[in-house]
């Protein structure tokens, strides 16, 4: 049984309600009901806002309106897998919310969705159909709903609430603000409390109800609603605001084992392996970085290494996550202007991200991800009609769509023209009346004009006789055809301009008559007859050997001479590149002192013949081997057997101390080391936010140090908890841990 497109209208009508079927058959097209799954000169069946039968057999009932789209590609709605809308502050305040008004797990976008006309528009002219829309404030956020993206009211739009939670680990209080909490220490402290709370909550009310002689629990709107996400089933998204808070986001979901995915950065390259192994879905944005400025000396200064890496990695960031086998949904959100967004995903695609795989992370995979695939995300009898016609394969550079299909509803997107002016046409002048003073036109009874490139900007050729002349500023437009060229060679030096409208012959061949105004002034009338159409003039020019036009090809010259420092426009220079690989590797962390790899780890290593500061008992042995197995130090004395496949390092000459520790320390934290807004905050951690790419790492190493001890600053009374931490440049948050350090405060 098919899908209801919407919700039905209970209000009573004035006057008949009308009934009215709303039934469209769509034929003759390339229907691709799903990624790799395509049926060539098929038809599509709606009724009533749903798709009722697809296939190459499928025919148009009695009572369709048929629309014709020979030639073009039919595919399933786009899905932009996330966006954000503001919720009114005064909604904070309903029901029972929780102490902290940053934990808001109780709003729901749904209540507070309403069309965006001017957005929708943007985003159904790149085919996307629906959206996921999630509250844009607070540490819980709240849930979000899939809307799609036609003109109907807001209750109309929705296809899906309380699609998921949605979480922040982190805020954008500053100190100034005062209120707890303005770090991202305090920020996920502050989501653990809410989810410690929230179980105690639901235990305590189950406790109530068994035993109503206990204290009953105050309600809470907001502890209820985070418990209905505290399942392991129901979907969480997480932002990831970078490739490192991509990996806290996986840390704090397996902390309360919840489903979550992550809403990504497009950093994810550059911990790739560790995203790979969270096993999570990312929602990728496509919003590339621009080329930086480096005009200059001066200017090339002030732009690092890392910001370089990132433009010439960062469009790659797509393919990578494919090619590493990380589920993928894309979105628009992030891009300054939606009506980018098919460009981007071409840009991703000309950088490596199969054209299955784009596809899929715009249609089965967010369908699946937000729990629509039964409704959305194919083509298959059931679903919602929400359709993308093209006039070309999506991902193709000149592709362009021509309609979207919200509910049942179509939206034109691209008005074509019945005629097509393309091809080849036998040309007849003839001279109109000429006035006193105005030279005569030129004497050619007969030309041929062959047009070929796009239908509603065409291109082309005027020959008469061995001359060939180029047409200048084509254009067509609702049956007229307009161009100017150069006459010089034709006896009438300037430039002549001609116009055209067409004649749809019910029993010829395709014409079109119009008139030539010569740069004298005079006019001559034009009749043509089409002789090839755009594709049989295509053939022949493959087939037929290159013709010798020494002024046509000194032409090209004189373009390309001319062009060559041709200043770019600024939407050129924005115009992101592609067509190429990344020119540098990912190395860790990004930018001018990472590596390439982490440090090959022998089992053995012997350091031989050095002056060694044992620090203990031994006090200090010369010309002293240390050899270290698996990491630790198994033997120190003089002349140490060397253990088979050892690698021996000759240290004659040198000293080897213990590595240096650093028992009081603030580096190597992301978002600061203080939550002060509180007198005791003995909650937060710094193990939350391990940053292993600062650089203070690199030189301390340089220095000698191996080992610190990070602490909380000096803003309040009790900081919270310290996190022991060797210096493991380049690597993941959790590998800088010292497991067996005992833990402080």
């Amino acid at each position: 049984m098919p899908v209801l497109a919407g919700p039905t209208d209970v209000r009573p009508p004035e006057g008949l309600r009308d009934n009215t079927p709303q039934v469209h058959a769509l034929v003759g097209g390339t229907i691709v009901v799903a990624p790799g799954k395509v049926v060539e000169s098929g038809s599509l069946v709606i009724r009533d806002g749903a798709i009722v039968a697809v296939g190459a057999g499928a025919a148009p009932p009695a009572d369709a309106r048929v629309w014709d789209v020979s030639g073009k590609t039919i595919y399933a709605g786009l899905i932009d897998a996330y966006s954000e809308v503001d919720v009114p502050a005064d909604a904070l305040q309903l029901g029972a919310p929780y102490w902290n008004d940053e934990v808001r797990a109780q709003l729901g976008a749904g209540p507070h969705y309403k069309v965006d006309d001017a957005l929708n528009k943007k985003l159904r002219s790149q085919g996307i159909t629906a959206r996921l829309v999630a509250p844009r404030h607070g540490i819980i956020r709240g849930t979000s709903v899939l809307a799609t993206t036609g003109d109907v009211d807001g209750a109309a739009a929705i296809v899906r609430d309380d699609v998921a939670l949605h979480m922040t680990l982190s805020t954008k209080r500053n100190w100034g603000a005062k209120l707890y909490p303005h770090s991202p220490m305090g920020a996920v402290a502050l989501a653990r409390q809410a989810m410690y709370d929230s179980r105690w909550h639901r235990e305590a009310q189950r406790a109530y109800n068994a035993n109503h002689n206990l204290p009953r629990p105050a309600a809470s709107d907001a502890l209820d609603a985070l418990a209905r996400f505290d399942d392991g089933q129901r979907l969480v998204l997480i932002d990831g605001a970078n490739e490192l808070y991509f990996l806290r986001a996986d840390r704090f979901a397996r902390e309360f084992g919840l489903n979550a995915a992550v809403v990504g950065s497009g950093d994810e390259y550059r911990r790739l392996d560790a995203v790979r192994e969270t096993g999570r879905a990312v929602i990728v944005p496509l919003n590339f970085p621009k080329a930086p400025n480096v005009a200059t000396a001066e200017a090339a200064l002030n732009v690092s290494l890392e910001r370089l890496l990132h433009w010439d990695i960062a469009p790659e960031n797509p393919a990578r996550l494919e090619k590493a086998g990380v589920a993928i949904a894309l979105t628009a959100h992030g891009l300054k202007d939606p009506a980018k967004f098919l460009e981007a995903v071409r840009t991703a695609t000309s950088r490596g991200l199969s054209e299955t795989g784009a596809l899929a992370a715009l249609t089965t995979a967010p369908a699946k991800l937000l729990g629509v695939d039964d409704r959305l995300g194919t083509l298959e009898v059931g679903r919602i009609a929400n359709v993308v016609v093209a006039d070309g394969p999506l991902f193709a550079e000149k592709t362009k769509l021509t309609e979207v299909w919200v509910h049942g509803r179509r939206f034109e997107l691209k008005k074509t023209d019945a005629f097509d002016f393309r091809g080849a046409w036998n040309v007849t002048l003839a001279s109109s009346a000429t006035e006193e003073n105005v030279a005569a036109p030129p004497k050619l009874a007969k030309l041929t004009i062959e047009l070929e490139g796009e239908a509603d900007r065409p291109t082309g050729r005027l020959v008469a006789g061995k001359q060939q002349i180029k047409l200048d500023k084509t254009a067509q437009h609702s049956g007229a055809l307009t161009a100017t060229f150069a006459a010089d060679e034709l006896g009438a030096p300037g430039v002549a301009q001609f116009s055209a409208v067409a004649i749809e012959a019910a029993d010829g061949p395709p014409a079109w008559h119009g008139s030539v105004t010569w740069p004298s002034g005079a006019r001559s009338t034009l009749a043509a007859v089409r002789t090839q159409t755009a594709d049989e003039l295509a053939a022949a020019k493959k087939d037929a050997p290159p013709e010798d036009n020494p002024k046509e090809d000194a032409e090209k010259d004189d373009d390309k001479a001319d062009a060559a420092p041709a200043e770019k426009t600024p939407a050129e220079k924005d115009k992101p590149q592609v067509d190429r690989a990344a020119s540098f590797a990912v190395n860790y962390p990004l930018g001018a002192f990472g590596v390439d790899a982490p440090p090959e780890q022998p089992e053995h290593v012997l350091f031989r013949g050095a002056t060694v500061w044992t620090c203990g008992a031994a006090g200090v042995l010369q010309k002293a081997d240390v050899l270290v197995t698996r990491g630790k130090i198994a033997a120190v004395g003089p002349a140490l057997p060397v253990p088979q496949g050892a690698l021996v390092v000759d240290a004659a000459g040198k000293h080897i101390t213990p590595g240096v520790i650093d028992c009081h320390s603030h580096m190597a934290t992301d978002g600061g080391v203080n939550e002060g807004t509180q007198s005791i905050t003995a909650e937060v951690r710094i193990g939350d936010f391990i940053d292993p790419t600062d650089i203070t790492i690199y030189r301390q190493l340089a220095g000698g140090v191996t080992a610190a001890n990070i602490l909380h600053g000096s803003a309040n009374t009790i900081g919270g908890q310290n996190q022991v931490v060797k210096l493991r440049w380049g690597a993941d948050p959790e590998a800088m841990k010292f497991a067996d350090a005992p833990p402080g405060i």
